[in-house]
């Protein structure tokens, strides 16, 4: 069965009108949307015919359609702006090319075991959810690059984060968390730090990361900075609005 077959019945289970015959016209651009009361999944398939991105973000969805765990060729997954409070265990097992998960604006309050198989992933965005702990899931996934949790309901941060060796961008926002660990300061690789709107005041192990270029502050309760000349010598964005 093609990924065009597989996409058909996606869009079938979850109330989608969708023309296979359309899918196939070559005279039609290789990225593709159709609409169903105002709502514009979309996706986009390789030379081979392999879907590689699918986006079903904004339709209202309180679970997802097994078939999706047959889109092996998959890089891209966007399911944000839905309503989903739970995924199958088993979702990601097929999934293993995955590189970008985005996961926004749901009702997660935990992620699959099976995540931990996409050895590839590297951007999971998981802000606005119902998190009250950091993911221990993601511990050791070296792959990651880009970590968006923002807008959750954890107070702490876990020593274990800086086993996200390749993190280059993180975001703990709007979250009621109090303070930094000792252990971020050997993200040797984050160049990009959103903490605004937390209750964090103690800046002292930033100076430990030698390519930080990017810091967010805005609404937290920091008073003090360190002495520039000391740390984050490649800073070039610091936003300390409202503080």
């Amino acid at each position: 069965m093609s990924d065009i077959d597989v996409l058909q019945r996606i869009s079938q289970s979850i109330g989608l009108e969708f023309s296979k015959d359309e899918a196939h016209d070559e005279t039609r651009s290789k990225r593709r949307s159709w609409e169903f009361i105002h709502r514009s999944p979309s996706y986009y398939e390789n030379e081979q015919g392999n879907l590689t991105s699918l986006n079903l973000s904004n339709l209202r969805l309180d679970s997802l359609p097994q078939e999706i765990g047959e889109l092996r060729h998959l890089r891209s997954l966007r399911l944000n702006g839905n309503q989903i409070s739970d995924l199958a265990d088993d979702l990601f097992e097929r999934l293993l090319l995955l590189e970008v998960v985005a996961l926004n604006g749901n009702r997660l309050q935990r992620l699959p075991q099976s995540i931990r198989a996409i050895a590839a992933l590297q951007i999971l965005k998981l802000n606005d959810n119902e998190f009250s702990e950091f993911p221990s899931i993601l511990h050791g996934m070296a792959s990651l690059a880009g970590l968006f949790i923002g807008s959750n309901r954890f107070t702490e941060i876990p020593e274990w984060l800086s086993t996200l060796e390749s993190l280059e961008e993180l975001s703990i926002a709007a979250t009621p968390v109090t303070a930094i660990p000792a252990s971020l300061a050997r993200l040797r690789k984050l160049q990009h730090l959103s903490i605004a709107r937390t209750e964090i005041e103690d800046l002292a192990t930033l100076a430990e990361l030698p390519e930080l270029t990017s810091l967010d502050l805005r609404g937290t309760r920091v008073k003090k900075l360190p002495e520039l000349g000391a740390w984050c010598k490649k800073l070039r964005s610091l936003d300390i609005s409202s503080t």
